[in-house]
């Protein structure tokens, strides 16, 4: 097969997902966290990096950041805030700065004051504590994500998963200079947390369950694909896909997800995104198909039939 590669780092990204736990990051606002611990020291230490990570591997993303192919809504700053959800993802941009007195622009263009802006955010909720709980509830406060379905819910909580497994991983929190914490994230998750925490994660028609039988949730009877055994399967509403009619697939096309994993997975549940796409790849090398690959996703555009 041939490939079709959409940016100049999209192979980078595609054999660092699969070959590593953490992608290779620098964190170039170290002070400015230090200084949102300084002025909220009730935030546990390593809080804040986790979800700039999770959001944007810890990169500040300014104006200069290309559009989505996808049509994802645009992710700014640090912490990838959401200025123009699309109606479908939260505006946080606005939640932030409602929070915490900063401005937009403010928000949108200095890192520090994002920082800073966030961290005054998360204490302002009216959450008591900061156990497991509690984090789980500001971060869903503070999540783009919406959560009212079923799927929706499966990819919140892949958000929060990610986020606070992080801050319980040894070598992540050596990177900033924390010892990891011990969030207790079985009573949070329950029986969600094995599949949540599985790398291989399967579908049989009627419920997600990983190799060892843990189910995640009811499915809705949808047939299973059975391209690639060793991944969640999602299903993307039909409003978002088509048939091939027949025509072989014949290429790949990679693309950089502009976003969050949990992110581009929640928006091809949107059929006002009018887009989807047969695979997602998080940045811990779990994989989560959409579309079986007898169907035509809609990603490429005229390139969708044999893509």
């Amino acid at each position: 097969m041939r490939a079709i590669f959409l940016s100049a780092y999209a192979i980078i990204i595609l054999i660092e997902t699969a070959t590593a736990q953490h992608r290779s990051f620098s964190n170039q606002h170290e002070d400015a966290f230090r200084a949102a611990y300084s002025a909220y020291s009730e935030i546990p230490k390593g809080l804040l990096e986790a979800v700039a990570y999770n959001r944007t591997n810890l990169r500040h993303l300014d104006e200069t950041e290309p559009e989505s192919c996808a049509g994802l809504p645009k992710s700014v700053g640090i912490f990838g805030l959401i200025e123009d959800g699309k109606g479908y993802f939260a505006n946080t941009l606005m939640s932030v700065s409602e929070l915490s007195g900063f401005g937009l622009d403010e928000l949108k263009t200095h890192p520090d004051k994002q920082i800073l802006g966030y961290a005054k955010a998360l204490i302002s909720l009216p959450i008591a504590g900061w156990n497991t709980d509690a984090i789980a509830a500001r971060l869903i406060e503070l999540s783009e994500l919406p959560h009212e379905s079923e799927a929706q819910s499966f990819t919140l909580e892949i958000q929060l998963y990610e986020v606070l497994s992080l801050l319980n991983d040894e070598a992540f929190m050596s990177r900033f200079g924390y010892a990891p914490h011990r969030y207790d994230l079985a009573s949070l998750f329950a029986e969600n947390l094995h599949v949540l925490s599985s790398r291989n994660i399967y579908m049989d028609g009627t419920s997600i369950y990983d190799e060892d039988g843990n189910h995640y949730r009811a499915g809705g009877g949808i047939a299973p694909c059975n391209d690639y055994p060793a991944n969640a399967y999602v299903q993307t509403p039909t409003c978002n896909y088509s048939s091939r009619s027949g025509t072989a697939v014949s290429a790949v096309t990679v693309h950089t997800i502009q976003g969050s994993y949990a992110g581009a997975i929640s928006w091809a549940q949107n059929c006002n995104a009018n887009v989807s796409y047969h695979y997602v790849v998080s940045s811990s090398g779990q994989i989560t198909q959409m579309v079986c690959e007898a169907e035509k996703a809609w990603h490429v555009g005229t390139e969708n039939p044999y893509t």
